[in-house]
């Protein structure tokens, strides 16, 4: 449809139904004459990786590589520009430095980790792991809150006999090109930005949104519930917090991600930093940037 098409680098916006809850931008799946397969379709440009995959199935850093470098191929063929869109940093990072071929895991392994966590709780598997592989625990400060990190780190060591650290040390990275960009904002504004956003999507029907994916029958256990803004609802419908509190957490939690998000970013290197004002000029000059960067390189 173009000589540039999006792949979201968005690890909850590969989910399906939730569309509000994770700014989705306004699109469709449509049939595209350059594809058997109907795409989805946001302002004339394709976005792939996109609203595809059901709440209750689990896609890993591994899997969204071996998918957009399989994607990124194919676009090349045709002189496309890939054009990477998100905020998750282990995609971005994978697709820059590359990732090791771990070798796939028993569930029951997993399965096993799940149950010491409801069980012992995240604080003792952490502990756990910081005598096994310190390295991918101090190297991940920002991650280490996150159960889903935590028990990934373990099943891969309980799994195949190596640390997490020890198979990074295999990796290769792609072989393309790659310009990276990254988008600061004055912290005070990006604040404001984050809690005008959060309110819009409750008032756009984010409450109602997630109880329609309930009523389809997914569990809120499942991957596609851990997001910010999911989360924060399904507390409030299990009574654990307040209708009042719902927007005010998640605008507090939001902000502290946005945080964590910038210290990971900040430590990658190479990432050309686009500082935005709070003027809408500064918003159209750095696309106006990023278009023309894009567009005068052979291979992305």
């Amino acid at each position: 449809m173009g000589d540039v098409e999006i792949i979201n680098a968005d690890s909850r916006q590969v989910y399906k139904y939730f569309s509000i809850v994770t700014a989705k931008p306004d699109g469709e799946w449509v049939k595209c004459k350059e594809y058997p397969e109907k795409q989805f379709v946001s302002g004339g440009v394709v976005h792939h990786l996109m609203d595809f995959l059901a709440p209750d199935k689990f896609y890993s850093a591994g899997q969204f590589y071996e998918d957009a470098c399989g994607i990124i191929a194919e676009l090349h063929k045709k002189n496309v520009v890939p054009v990477i869109v998100g905020g998750t940093g282990l995609y971005i990072r994978s697709l820059i430095a590359g990732l090791a071929e771990i070798p796939k895991v028993d569930t029951a392994v997993r399965a096993r980790l799940y149950e010491r966590l409801e069980h012992e709780g995240l604080d003792k598997l952490v502990e756990e792991l910081s005598g096994i592989d310190p390295g991918v625990v101090l190297n991940s400060r920002v991650e280490i809150r996150n159960p889903r990190r935590v028990i990934r780190a373990l099943e891969v060591y309980h799994g195949t006999g190596l640390t997490l650290t020890a198979w990074h040390k295999r990796t290769v990275a792609p072989k393309f090109n790659n310009i990276v960009f990254g988008i600061e904002w004055p912290r005070e504004e990006l604040y404001k930005r984050i809690n005008t956003r959060v309110k819009r999507m409750w008032d756009n029907g984010a409450l109602e949104e997630v109880k329609g994916v309930i009523k389809l029958g997914y569990d809120t256990k499942t991957p596609g519930f851990e997001g910010l803004g999911v989360n924060h609802i399904v507390q409030y419908l299990r009574n654990c917090i307040r209708e009042d509190q719902v927007v005010s957490l998640w605008k507090r939690d939001t902000r502290r991600y946005a945080k964590r998000q910038l210290t990971w970013f900040k430590r990658e290197p190479n990432i050309r930093w686009i500082k935005m004002s709070e003027q809408k000029s500064g918003v159209m000059v750095a696309v106006e940037e990023i278009i023309n960067l894009i567009r005068g390189t052979e291979k992305v």
